[in-house]
């Protein structure tokens, strides 16, 4: 049992020791107020996403090549339109998408996000597809 105990501690400060690491996002204004919704998105689920940029790039090229679609042979209107339009179709990549980042949650944002999930996983859907967009359909 207490084996279980200090896992558990170790797990929550090792979680609490990676928020530290995150990227500060400076366009965000800290004067003007906010719902506490926005306020978890632009703290916690916007530098989250901003981290794992490399990872989400290359699960979306993991999907492509999975799926033997040719991207390079795409216009960029038809990349933007596969990224917003079909993309969301395939509800496995995007439930894997949301999973990608809960799991760098602390506890704390963590209990915050079930509090209500549908609402932060739209967010963290529309920004990681944003991000997608931005970078691939160039």
């Amino acid at each position: 049992m207490w084996k279980q105990k200090n896992t558990v501690q170790l797990k929550f400060e090792i979680m609490h020791r990676e928020k530290d690491k995150r990227p500060e996002i400076k366009t965000l204004s800290k004067t003007k107020l906010s719902l506490p919704i926005e306020d978890f998105q632009n703290q916690t689920l916007r530098p989250i996403l901003k981290m794992k940029n490399e990872v989400i790039l290359a699960f979306f090229k993991t999907y492509i090549q999975s799926k033997k679609i040719n991207w390079t042979d795409k216009t960029k209107e038809k990349k933007e339109a596969f990224v917003f339009e079909i993309l969301p179709k395939d509800q496995t990549f995007k439930n894997s998408m949301v999973h990608l980042i809960l799991g760098n949650f602390s506890l704390n944002e963590f209990n915050q996000y079930r509090e209500n999930p549908k609402e932060y996983n739209k967010r963290i859907w529309q920004m990681a597809q944003q991000r997608i967009s931005s970078q691939v359909t160039s």
